[in-house]
């Protein structure tokens, strides 16, 4: 990804520090390890950093995350100057207010904010959106905000797959003396994907057990769909996307480490998803479309 667009904050600033900000232009973000490394560097005066989960706030050393739910309003202030006989952006001011703060950061020419201002309210919903223990989205995982829950659903997850019948999505068809293989479990793998890809607002999110599921199953087909979802506004949607996309194989590279989001949720969730992604893959894997078989 891009390097981050610093921002120095102008005006009151969080316990008297210099705070910054960052940004990774209008499509990218910076990385969870890349801002942790800005922090670091940063952390007698304080800084601000915005990544795809939300926005991280150091100050005396102390980190501070705040998802996307959390942010009330994402405001742009764009001013412009003459390079010549040519318009120029000189200056963006940037402010992320809460219900306990309002920073506001300047930075050099423009960081490319136009996507969080105008996304604001769909990431918060979708960082604030209970995770579903069903496939269709219409119950909620039933625990108490900021608890662990990675190793509870990919339980249920395993269920799924254990007993597919009665999932009424997960289902793979049986083949000779009731073994199945890979073709047998691609229309399951064609939901599942279905399921990741969608946008429909549903009562809870189903998408990180079908992630799971997809892991279990071995649908290395949901790997560009998990890869998609490593950046979801949700921190504990990026874990699982995370997880499940390193579980089936995917480059490092291109998920992202695990720890690029442990600000985000629970200690235990990482522990779970870490553990998760060191299992051994399953034995059957679905990567393509089922051979054409003739009569």
């Amino acid at each position: 990804m891009p390097a981050a667009t610093i921002l120095a904050i102008a005006g009151a600033a969080l316990h008297g520090g210099a705070l910054e900000a960052a940004w990774a232009g209008a499509a990218t973000f910076a990385t969870f390890g890349a801002a942790r490394r800005m922090l670091a560097d940063r952390a007698t005066k304080g800084s601000l950093v915005v990544v795809p989960w939300g926005v991280l706030v150091v100050t005396g050393g102390d980190l501070r995350a705040i998802p996307w739910h959390a942010v009330r309003d994402v405001e742009l202030d764009v001013r412009h100057g003459k390079d010549g006989a040519t318009s120029v952006v000189t200056e963006s001011a940037v402010t992320v207010s809460t219900a306990r703060d309002r920073l506001t950061g300047i930075a050099a020419g423009s960081v490319g904010l136009e996507s969080a201002v105008g996304n604001r309210e769909r990431w918060g919903a979708e960082s604030a959106c209970p995770v579903a223990e069903d496939l269709d989205g219409e119950r909620a995982f039933m625990v108490e905000a900021a608890s662990p829950l990675f190793a509870d659903l990919a339980e249920s997850a395993l269920r799924l797959v254990d007993a597919p019948r009665d999932s009424g999505v997960v289902a793979p068809v049986m083949g000779y003396r009731g073994a199945s293989d890979a073709s047998s479990w691609h229309g399951s793998s064609m939901r599942l994907r279905a399921i990741l890809r969608s946008r429909e607002v549903t009562s809870a999110d189903p998408r990180p057990l079908a992630a799971l599921v997809a892991a279990r199953i071995g649908a290395v087909a949901c790997i560009p769909d998990l890869l998609r979802l490593v950046s979801a506004p949700s921190g504990f949607v990026a874990l699982v996307a995370k997880a499940c996309a390193l579980h089936l194989g995917a480059p490092l590279e291109r998920a992202g480490a695990l720890d690029e989001v442990a600000a985000f949720v629970p200690p235990e969730d990482l522990v779970a998803a870490t553990a998760f992604v060191e299992e051994r893959r399953p034995s059957v894997e679905i990567d393509a479309e089922p051979a054409s078989q003739s009569a």
